[in-house]
């Protein structure tokens, strides 16, 4: 994953993130400890990372740096964040979906 491709993932994944906490299979799968065979590679994914953080979304900003933190190597810290790359319209287009 390149640098740039970094801040498209964080923006995709907090969309994802926001449609399984609040109109996806959280409300069927919160109170499981375990996410049950059969699910898809991003839905278990996103099941753990919605049990971390208490059924809470998480910004784009807050996973860019998570991507940033533990891909360091493809995405050192001196280059652009979020704040400072401008906007594509289909970024608009991922936030508006939210």
């Amino acid at each position: 994953m390149k640098c740039r491709s970094s801040h498209a993932a964080a923006a995709a994944l907090e969309s994802e993130l926001y449609r399984f906490v609040t109109r996806g299979r959280w409300a069927q799968l919160q109170d499981l400890k375990a996410p049950p065979e059969g699910l898809s590679t991003l839905t278990v994914c996103l099941f753990h990372i919605a049990r971390l953080n208490d059924g809470d979304t998480l910004s784009s900003k807050q996973i860019h740096r998570l991507i940033r933190r533990e891909y360091p190597e493809k995405c050192p810290p001196d280059t652009p964040t979020i704040e400072s790359v401008e906007t594509t319209p289909g970024d608009r287009q991922l936030e508006n979906r939210c």
